[in-house]
């Protein structure tokens, strides 16, 4: 009776806890936080997500952009702005997620087959981003977690904002706000403090640079001639 009575409890816990666990302790959100120039113009952007994954964009990209036209790129220095300035990193967890965040952008760009420059041309974009707000996990209290209830409990999270101009003429070509939270199934990143907020980085910056997909102009090979057809 007393065993049945246990497993009835452990199971109502469970499912009472389930929301929480898997949204972790993170609960972050898009951000307004004066860096982007109009938020107005952003709308959500819908792609596939894996199961459970809380991450969410909001972008605007200019009508009429021929990405085909620009091949390279130049990715500014990340700033700390918005919410994210008041969270109380140390200033070395900040320079991490901030060299992290324009690293993810170049990676990004560069499966799409963007050239990162770090001067201005006439095909390149110029990018600009922000971490915005961020929410660290503390690695010793998911280890003991993990040890002990095979989840971890302190849940990361982080929120940027981005901006694409013509690196010529300044002209914004695209923006985005977004945001992710962590959950109990990242169970190796929740080990690292800033492990969890690198993995909504990289989700944030492949859906950006998928949009701004550089398309490079085919080159048509010459028709070889027919040698069954005879010369004039």
């Amino acid at each position: 009776m007393y065993k049945l009575f246990a497993l009835r409890f452990f199971a109502m816990t469970f499912w009472a806890l389930l929301p929480l666990l898997l949204t972790g302790c993170s609960d972050l959100a898009v951000t307004q936080s004066g860096f982007l120039k109009d938020y107005t113009v952003l709308k959500p952007c819908k792609f596939d997500k894996k199961l459970f994954q809380d991450t969410h964009l909001f972008i605007y990209q200019r009508e009429g952009v021929n990405w085909s036209r620009y091949s390279c790129a130049i990715v500014e220095p990340v700033e700390i702005t918005g919410p994210a300035k008041f969270v109380g990193l140390k200033a070395a967890d900040e320079k991490t997620i901030c060299q992290y965040l324009r690293q993810s952008i170049m990676e990004s760009l560069g499966r799409n087959n963007y050239v990162n420059v770090d001067r201005t041309k006439t095909n390149a974009i110029r990018v600009r981003a922000a971490v915005t707000d961020i929410d660290v996990s503390e690695p010793l209290i998911n280890a003991v977690t993990l040890a002990a209830v095979r989840m971890p409990l302190d849940i990361g999270g982080s929120s940027i904002e981005v901006e694409i101009t013509d690196a010529i003429t300044g002209q914004v070509l695209c923006s985005m706000a977004a945001f992710g939270n962590g959950n109990v199934f990242q169970v190796l990143q929740s080990l690292e403090k800033t492990g969890q907020a690198q993995l909504a980085i990289d989700t944030c910056t492949r859906q950006l640079a998928e949009k701004i997909k550089h398309e490079p102009v085919k080159m048509f090979a010459a028709a070889k001639p027919n040698p069954d057809l005879a010369p004039f």
